[in-house]
């Protein structure tokens, strides 16, 4: 799930492309907020409580620290709670990456022979 999320996260970055010139500083804003909201820097158990509860249900923390915190200690319930976390994520960002296809196909416009 980690990775597929990833993947959609990048694909996401790389549609971009079709509206703007450049996308290298939409990846380093994703690759930063994966490291700073997603638990590499911080565990997400120490963010203050009212910031914990959004940065929990941010993307960034089912890739990162969901599958880590899983691999440590395996909670039977919070791998439930985890994949179901996925999944509504998964779903939502592969929802936006179909839209942000289809806008960006629209636009496209292909010069050549």
């Amino acid at each position: 799930g980690a990775l597929a999320l990833d993947f959609l996260g990048s694909a996401l970055v790389g549609l971009l492309a079709c509206c703007a010139a450049a996308t290298l500083a939409f990846t380093f804003i994703s690759i930063r907020l994966a490291r700073r909201r997603g638990g590499t820097l911080l565990p997400l158990n120490l963010f203050p409580e009212p910031l914990r509860g959004v940065v929990e249900w941010l993307p960034f923390g089912a890739m990162v620290y969901g599958p880590a915190r899983n691999l440590v200690t395996f909670d039977a319930c919070f791998f439930v709670e985890m994949c179901v976390r996925q999944g509504v994520t998964l779903a939502l960002l592969g929802l936006a990456a179909t839209l942000v296809f289809r806008a960006g196909t629209r636009r496209l416009n292909i010069n050549g022979g």
